[in-house]
Order: C-alpha cells, then sequence, then structure tokens
C-alpha cells in the first residue's frame, strides 16, 4: 500500500509564489540522461502515455495561525517525474535538487450516504496500475499559459481537482459542496512526490455515483469504483487510514 506523510490545512486559503526558473530542477547531463533512459523504457511498454508541463512544487509552508497553506512554485514535465520521483523503486542516483516534485491534486468525496468515493487503478497508467486512489490528476500550466500568475495559478489549482473528480468519476462539480484545502500530501515511495488534496460533498448517493461513473470521460485509468465506509479506511485494505484524521467527518 502507498505510505504518505501528511500535512493537515483543511479549510485553509492557498497562496501561491510562482518562479520558472528560481523553483525548477537543477538537472545535470548524467541526470537528464537516465531520465530520457526511463522514458523510452515507459514509451515501450505503455504507448498510451504523453509528455507535459507540470507545476513544480520546490517548498511549501503552512502558517496555522492565518491559515493559508503557501506554494513555492516552478515547471517541469510527466517525462522528469517518470525518470525522477517515479524511478525510486530502480534507485535514482541523484539528490532532491533533480527532482521533478510535479504538484498533483486529488479530491475526497464524500457521497449523501456517507462513503468515500475511491477508484482501483488500470493496468493502462504508468504509476500505481492496480492500485486504490482517490480521484486526481494534475493541475495543468497550459491553461493558464497565457497568464502565468500566482492567482490564475491557485485557481487552475483548485479547479483542476474538480476536472479531474468529473473525467475519472463522473461526479459533476455542481453537485459539490463544502469544497475545501485538506492536506499536503508527500508521497514516500515517490520520494515525496507532492499532491494537494482537496474535500468536498456531493449530493449524490453512491448508487446515483455508480450510474455515472459509467460516462466518465477517463474511466479507461480504472477498473472499479469503490464507496468506502469510515471502518472500510480503517481497515487498511484499500487506502491509509490516516486521511480519516486529516477530513471532515
Amino acid at each position: 500500500m502507498r505510505s504518505f506523510l501528511l500535512h493537515s490545512c483543511r479549510g485553509y486559503s492557498l497562496r501561491i509564489v510562482f518562479d520558472a526558473s528560481k523553483f525548477a530542477a537543477q538537472c545535470s547531463e548524467g541526470c537528464e540522461a537516465f531520465i530520457e533512459a526511463r522514458w523510452q523504457e515507459k514509451l515501450k511498454s505503455n504507448p498510451r502515455i504523453f509528455n507535459g508541463s507540470k507545476f513544480r512544487l520546490h517548498m511549501f509552508h503552512i502558517d496555522d495561525d492565518e491559515r493559508v497553506c503557501t506554494l513555492f512554485l516552478g515547471l517541469s514535465d510527466y517525462r522528469s517525474y517518470l525518470g525522477t520521483n517515479a524511478a525510486a523503486t530502480v534507485g535514482f542516483p541523484y539528490d532532491d535538487r533533480h527532482l521533478s516534485n510535479i504538484l498533483g491534486v486529488e479530491c475526497i468525496v464524500r457521497t449523501s450516504d456517507d462513503r468515500l468515493v475511491v477508484l482501483k487503478r488500470s493496468s493502462e497508467v504508468a504509476d500505481y496500475p492496480g492500485a486504490c486512489v482517490f480521484p486526481g490528476g494534475h493541475p495543468e500550466p497550459s491553461r493558464v499559459a497565457s497568464h502565468l500568475n500566482a492567482e490564475s495559478i491557485a485557481a487552475e489549482i483548485r479547479s483542476a481537482a474538480l476536472q479531474e473528480l468529473l473525467e475519472e468519476t463522473g461526479i459533476p462539480p455542481s453537485s459539490i459542496s463544502e469544497y475545501q484545502l485538506c492536506v499536503v500530501q508527500l508521497d514516500s515511495l515517490r520520494m515525496n512526490k507532492p499532491d494537494i488534496v482537496f474535500f468536498g460533498r456531493t449530493s449524490l448517493s453512491s448508487e446515483e455515483v455508480l450510474e455515472v461513473y459509467s460516462t466518465a470521460k477517463d474511466g479507461f485509468e480504472s477498473t472499479s469504483i469503490l464507496f468506502l465506509s469510515n471502518e472500510d479506511v480503517a481497515s487498511e485494505k484499500f487506502v491509509p487510514s490516516q486521511f480519516l484524521s486529516v477530513i471532515p467527518p
């Protein structure tokens, strides 16, 4: 099962400091060659994957007094992620300065009948095939390329989690209430690859979510959808139980 370091910021405001060059990875020639070799391996095993620009988390700061989570962001790409953070299992031979650390988003959703929505990933995805995960993906710099400023980036991060939820599960953003920033998540099996996790409640029941799931645009990314009670999560059979401590009841 995946293992995380969770930094709670439930209900906090999101603040962005962006500098494409200052907060970029410091990649040497040797590191670049390693990344390219891994990329070619991944392309051979999964031709569906493609590269794209992503935000890179350089560092973050959570101010509990002001209730603000600040992200210091640069740019990276998916190819670099697969050749650095995701190469942890084969022994990435460089230090943290070289890591892609692309910023992901996830959305933990509780249904109207009090179940948490979890997806079982398909074998066609490049990362964590077969794992149970909350719906998520990555905010896209290309969607704010013409106005790459703090406000637009923060808006893209917040909306990206809802967009991924819609595309992967069919749950419409219009059904979500109490939408809020929840936690900064660091994936210890991916050299602390970061995700920003949001929480929301859908007005749909589990049965209704199951119906819209069949219409999901990116349904191929998962093989099934699960509806977990708090007791299911506490059992550690699907997702880490530590999430129960950082989301609203």
